[in-house]
């Protein structure tokens, strides 16, 4: 079985994130592995530096800084860009656009609940005492996040 991996830079934006799809999506089994987006870690890194320094709001306002980094990729992905890129395809292969706008709206739903969701926890991060397991959740979310936003945008392709 075959296992890609793909970097920060590769799923660094929406653009890129789209490209993936079909390098993936090739009728063979495999694992992919995706790496957190562009730059996600070392902010991570910063927010936990800043959390174990009792740096409380500092941390919380990088993390509402990367919150809406996600949230403008979300946006591409799955709002009018995303949306226009799904109908185009898919109207392409024979599907109705109605059919189109009903999968990229759940999947649209589901990619902002989980971005707010994971953000959300991190938040948490910062009204609570910091430890080394804090470190180790704090540093998987960007993992988390690109994995699910692919997983999602895969989805809404069918």
């Amino acid at each position: 079985m075959k296992v890609l991996k793909f970097g920060g830079t590769s799923v660094g934006t929406a653009e890129r994130i789209r490209q993936l799809l079909p390098l993936v999506n090739d009728g063979e089994r495999k694992i992919v592995v995706l790496s957190a987006m562009a730059g996600t870690t070392s902010k991570l890194e910063e927010i936990g530096k800043l959390l174990a320094q009792g740096q409380k709001p500092v941390a919380a306002a990088l993390c509402e800084e990367l919150r809406e980094n996600y949230i403008a990729v979300t946006e591409d992905l799955f709002g009018n860009n995303g949306l226009n890129h799904i109908s185009e395809k898919r109207s392409d292969q024979g599907k109705q656009p109605d059919q189109d706008n009903q999968l990229n709206s759940d999947a649209s739903e589901k990619a902002f609940a989980a971005v707010n969701a994971i953000f959300s926890s991190l938040r948490e991060f910062t009204l609570q005492e910091y430890s080394v397991r804090s470190e180790k959740s704090i540093l998987a979310a960007g993992e988390m996040l690109s994995t699910e936003l692919f997983h999602l945008y895969a989805s809404s392709q069918g």
